[in-house]
């Protein structure tokens, strides 16, 4: 168990900040100095005062598990074309798929192929479901094969 602590440095640590400009001295107004207000002033270095710091009365700690994630992708590419096909040329693509289209076997195959995807894109998000409750590879697998019908 490890507990962190966070030691903040005060901005009257860093010293004084730099400031680089390339630019013309420009007076916007002038006040001539009178020298009574001159005896009232008590001069006080910033670097020996807490200018932009205020008190921190809270303490952080925090605990937590770590978690391993992992980024996958998958690239789909679109296959499965006759020879006679440039997949690179949009009007022979656009020509064939309108020649498919037009086929009348088409939508009813189009409908079975939707229902298997379906079909297998719940069954990818049931196994780890039932991963979690049975601790048997042959009841996963039982029961995987079971939903598949």
């Amino acid at each position: 168990m490890l507990i962190h602590y966070a030691y903040i440095k005060p901005r009257s640590q860093f010293g004084k900040q730099c400031i680089f400009e390339k630019t013309d001295s420009i007076v916007e107004e002038n006040i001539l100095p009178s020298p009574k207000l001159m005896q009232d002033y008590i001069l006080r270095s910033r670097c020996h005062r807490d200018v932009q710091k205020s008190e921190q009365f809270s303490l952080h700690e925090m605990q937590t598990i770590t978690t391993a994630t992992k980024e996958s992708g998958m690239l789909h590419l679109e296959g499965g074309w006759p020879r006679e096909i440039n997949v690179k040329d949009e009007e022979a693509v656009l020509r064939f798929r309108r020649r498919v289209e037009k086929d009348d076997n088409w939508a009813p195959r189009m409908r079975k192929l939707i229902d298997v995807s379906r079909l297998g894109i719940s069954a990818v998000k049931y196994v780890p479901t039932v991963r979690s409750i049975y601790a048997s590879p042959l009841k996963i697998l039982m029961l995987s094969i079971r939903f598949a019908m």
